[in-house]
């Protein structure tokens, strides 16, 4: 397997598409500290950058965790379009042929894409702490935890990459497997939302329900009627979208984004309950929207009601490397007996 590991990185240094894709993984974290020194220096109209730990802290995690939302398109269309390639040219047949076996074929173009996809997130991140160290703002990475965070973010990266590659190998049509590739990123922030909004138990959810309730009568004894129309509402959350959201988000990494991406939480409000501290610790679920803006001591007795972000890395570490293990072996299992003619 060395020797095609070596021809496989051989391959992708001389592919003028993986320095576009070094490229964009310095450019787009660098954009975005410039603009944050932009805003800091003429003008921070919208209350973003307030010189504080926390904002520190929150502007840290927004400038680097942004790569899990930037480079799975560009994962998309490398992998399968890279990969896709080697069977309109003969590599697969011609290694096959050269007596290498289906299992080293198969597992070096894994590892291969996986260690280049790995490569290029660990530039994007790097970039964007060295951005931030020589900007006015301070480095901060909440004494470790936020590496941590990044680490559960690369493990679901490579999960995909690795379904991209095993897609691409396995599929003939380049442009059928280019076209599942962007669907499924292009579905993300759906599959998030879905998969987000369901992401409490029916335990929590009924709880937070009777709550509202409470809220609901207090403000009909002060006169206000208009509240009761909403508590129906809430109660609408367990139709039949709580019985295939909740199933989706406990089985899948598609909440994932929306529940550790900075941007997808909220813009930078680092005041709200979801981004207490600057950093989020805890991610709260949808219980603080509109009309019922219920505070912690609120929350406090629903149990379930916040999530501690280590329970939640150490949920989406465990899918990610279950799935990964299951696109690999899937793939392989197909494409073991794959005609490669």
């Amino acid at each position: 397997m060395l020797d095609l590991l070596k021809f496989e990185y051989k391959r992708i240094l001389s592919c003028k598409a993986i320095y576009f894709m070094l490229a964009f993984s310095i450019i787009c974290p660098l954009t975005v500290v410039i603009a944050m020194e932009l805003i800091s220096t003429y003008g921070d109209s919208f209350g973003l950058i307030d010189g504080s730990l926390s904002a520190t802290k929150l502007l840290n995690w927004f400038v680097v965790s942004y790569f899990y939302s930037n480079l799975p398109m560009v994962i998309a269309l490398f992998s399968s379009l890279f990969v896709g390639r080697d069977y309109k040219d003969g590599f697969i047949r011609n290694k096959i042929t050269a007596g290498h076996s289906r299992a080293d074929v198969f597992f070096s173009t894994i590892i291969s894409q996986v260690s280049v996809i790995a490569a290029m997130s660990v530039v994007y991140v790097s970039t964007g702490f060295l951005a931030l160290a020589v900007s006015s703002f301070d480095v901060n990475v909440n004494h470790g935890e936020m590496l941590l965070r990044l680490l559960t973010l690369l493990l679901s990266l490579i999960g995909m990459t690795i379904l991209f590659t095993a897609l691409a190998l396995v599929i003939k049509s380049r442009a059928a497997v280019v076209i599942l590739c962007v669907v499924f990123v292009m579905s993300f922030s759906l599959a998030g939302l879905l998969a987000t909004s369901y992401s409490y138990s029916r335990k929590t959810g009924e709880a937070y329900i009777d709550l509202c309730e409470d809220y609901a009568d207090k403000m009909k004894d002060q006169g206000q009627d208009d509240y009761d129309d909403y508590v129906p509402e809430r109660k609408d959350v367990f139709s039949f979208g709580w019985y295939v959201g909740r199933p989706f988000y406990l089985l899948t990494n598609a909440g994932l984004g929306r529940e550790f991406v900075t941007a997808n939480i909220s813009s930078m409000d680092y005041s709200r309950t979801t981004l207490h501290d600057g950093f989020v610790n805890n991610f709260s679920t949808f219980f603080t929207e509109s009309p019922f803006w219920f505070d912690d001591d609120d929350l406090a007795d629903i149990d379930g009601c916040e999530v501690s972000y280590k329970s939640l890395m150490f949920q989406y570490n465990i899918k990610s490397i279950v799935w990964s293990a299951i696109f690999a072996c899937g793939g392989y299992a197909i494409f073991r007996k794959k005609d490669l003619n």
